[in-house]
């Protein structure tokens, strides 16, 4: 446990040490601009190097620290219950103040030097940094009867990462492209010269996003105040802020692979909006799924039939040859975003179906209006999906069409036989 928090303490000592050697390289820097005739012997070249190693041996330990916090807090929300044994590995608020110290570290270098792999830098930090703040929030807490259920950790994190993926892309294209058209998200020809790495820090991070809102809409958190609806309306937010961030990044030439996870945050943002409407607000939450499973075979039906009918209108388009390599660029995705939203429909449906026959259930939805709506919901995705197979004629719709109508009949058949009683 001591070597541990000495670990920590001799990061932070480099973080420090990284600060006041960027600082120092340029003030001399900025001394030897007003006096061009001093000699300087590379001695701002040397700090910077000295600060750039500092800051690499303190973000190893730091990264170290924070995989094991995150790996022992995945494990723990993987069995749904904290771990009885606790590990020290030196986890603490020395860290965070460390990641600030290399935050600056890596401001001031850019600021000296303007290597745009410092933007980078300065990106996987902010990353660093709500994690490691997100993570000291114990994962569970301690219900008013004695149970445990989730905290906020994810909650936070997840908000945190949305706002960093959008106040990145933002500020970069204040500061790269001032004079943009920011409206139309067009995608432009991938730069091939982006040796930051900062169009694939943004495509993992929106990935990330997509990961982590799929699980809130599917495992909403009690919050303090706003409950389960507060919980699905922050992910709701995030998704809306990630989609317009990424279709911002992707009309900025950051390369078209971020406009895969544009459209599916926005789909999400879409069935999360379904989920607000329809969700009972009494009632425990494993009596609710059924009406979160329905509500998500509604909200990607919409997304298919929006993405469907967006990719017909690009399709109309007949412009100059620049817009045409847009339009269909747009199209192209439009229609795989279109496809992967009917995939997740009919996967809901299907969970749908088979809802009352999984084990570990303990409370049924004993009521005719979750049927109707079941049914409801099964007929709008096979219209959607037929109304796509029609506009695309691709085989792959085809076969979608052919699934989605027999998880329509085997709903009817499986959640109908219980509830004989109950239509007469």
């Amino acid at each position: 446990m001591l070597a541990a928090r000495w670990i920590q303490h001799a990061a932070l000592c480099c973080a420090i040490g990284a600060v006041v050697f960027s600082f120092l390289a340029i003030a001399i820097s900025i001394a030897r601009s007003r006096h061009p005739l001093v000699p300087h012997y590379g001695v701002p070249h040397f700090f910077f190097v000295v600060a750039l190693l500092l800051g690499v041996a303190a973000a190893i330990v730091l990264a170290v620290t924070l995989c094991m916090r995150a790996v022992y807090i995945s494990i723990d929300l993987g069995h749904g219950y904290p771990w009885r044994v606790i590990i020290e590995y030196g986890y603490g608020r020395e860290g965070l103040v460390a990641l600030s110290f290399l935050w600056l570290a890596a401001l001031a270098g850019w600021i000296g030097s303007r290597d745009q792999r410092l933007i980078t830098c300065l990106v996987w930090n902010s990353i660093a940094l709500a994690l490691w703040g997100s993570l000291m929030i114990d994962p569970f807490r301690v219900t008013s009867v004695g149970g445990i259920e989730h905290s906020q950790t994810t909650v936070l994190c997840m908000t945190a990462l949305a706002i960093i993926l959008a106040a990145s892309v933002f500020a970069w294209t204040r500061v790269h492209k001032p004079s943009a058209n920011i409206d139309p998200p067009l995608p432009a020809p991938m730069r091939v010269d982006d040796k930051s790495g900062f169009r694939h820090t943004i495509t993992a991070l929106a990935g990330v996003m997509t990961i982590m809102i799929c699980y809130h809409l599917l495992v909403p958190v009690t919050l303090g105040v706003g409950g389960v609806r507060g919980s699905i309306f922050i992910a709701v937010c995030a998704a809306a802020l990630s989609s317009r961030a990424s279709f911002l990044a992707a009309s900025l030439g950051r390369g078209e692979d971020l406009l895969d996870c544009a459209m599916m945050l926005a789909s999400l943002a879409v069935s999360g909006i379904v989920l607000l409407v329809t969700m009972p607000s009494k009632g425990p939450l494993s009596e609710r799924y059924p009406v979160f499973l329905t509500s998500f075979v509604i909200g990607f039906a919409l997304a298919c039939a929006v993405w469907s009918r967006l990719t017909a209108l690009w399709s109309n388009v007949k412009c100059d040859h620049t817009i045409n390599a847009k339009t269909a660029a747009l199209k192209f995705h439009a229609q795989r975003a279109a496809f992967l939203c009917a995939v997740m429909g009919l996967l809901s449906a299907t969970l749908l179906c088979f809802w009352p026959r999984i084990r570990g259930i303990s409370a049924m939805d004993h009521s005719l209006n979750q049927v109707r709506s079941g049914i409801a919901a099964n007929l709008l995705l096979l219209l959607v999906v037929l109304s796509s197979a029609r506009r695309f004629r691709r085989w792959s719709f085809h076969i979608l069409c052919a699934l989605c109508l027999g998880s329509g009949v085997g709903f009817v058949f499986v959640r109908t036989l219980p509830f004989k009683s109950h239509m007469g």
